[in-house]
């Protein structure tokens, strides 16, 4: 539930005169933020007679060029766009893709608030990292429930560590948690537990936090990476929302 999280929406409409408005930021659009071989981008205003301009970051392209088809990108790029009509411009925005560096896959046996998804399980290992500012929706949310997800690196691999990233804003019900197991296999039903990282941050902390749950064990080989993350349970009494299920928030994994 929404109110759960602490949102809410200030929306304030000005009419304005045709020659104060004010030329509103186009939309950078893509399939995902992560992708294999190639992304589509696509940038668009809401008003036909505006002219696009954008940036990739690259080296042949430090300057805005007129965007007039959709831009393919084939490496991790920051795509920057703003838009331009009767000699005014739009605020500048821009939208970050990132091409995956292995063919790892994401099985998540937990069920992720519907609007804390951040990508789907493969968000998890997209090396996309989230911000302090949850809202933007780079994280995924769990409520009430422990998190466990299964890395399949597709191969016997060696592995000596594993780190994933959680977020606390407890005013927001979103507690660390508890702990963090984590767990190897080469067959994805027999999982060895390599080791155990404890929470040290305070439940009653209201800052906004990011954690590394960072485990470094002796060189082992496995195929499937298992990460169980234990949620804090009931808010407690002291709480606002005493009683109510609290949230795990996680972003990345990275094994290593």
């Amino acid at each position: 539930k929404l109110k759960n999280l602490g949102l809410h929406s200030d929306v304030v409409v000005v009419n304005t005169s045709a020659s104060d408005k004010i030329v509103p930021v186009p939309v950078i659009e893509a399939e995902s933020k992560a992708f294999k071989d190639k992304q589509i981008i696509t940038i668009r205003s809401g008003n036909k007679e505006d002219k696009l301009y954008y940036s990739d970051g690259s080296a042949s392209q430090k300057q805005f060029v007129p965007y007039t088809k959709p831009v393919t990108i084939g490496k991790s790029a920051v795509i920057r766009a703003y838009a331009e009509n009767n000699g005014k411009k739009s605020a500048t925005v821009e939208a970050s893709y990132f091409k995956k560096e292995n063919d790892w896959t994401v099985t998540i046996a937990s069920k992720n608030h519907p609007q804390y998804h951040a990508g789907g399980p493969d968000g998890l290992i997209d090396g996309i990292l989230g911000t302090e500012n949850w809202r933007k929706g780079d994280w995924q949310g769990y409520q009430g429930q422990n998190f466990e997800a299964v890395i399949d690196l597709k191969k016997v691999q060696s592995v000596s560590q594993i780190d994933a990233r959680f977020l606390q804003d407890s005013r927001a019900w979103i507690l660390m948690p508890t702990k963090v197991d984590y767990f190897l296999s080469d067959d994805n039903v027999n999982f060895k537990p390599v080791a155990t990282v404890t929470n040290t941050l305070d439940a009653k902390n209201t800052d906004v936090a990011i954690r590394s749950f960072k485990a470094a064990f002796k060189n082992s080989t496995a195929r499937y990476v298992k990460i169980v993350a234990y949620n804090f349970g009931k808010l407690p009494d002291w709480h606002q929302g005493a009683g109510g299920d609290a949230y795990i928030f996680i972003d990345e994994v990275q094994i290593k």
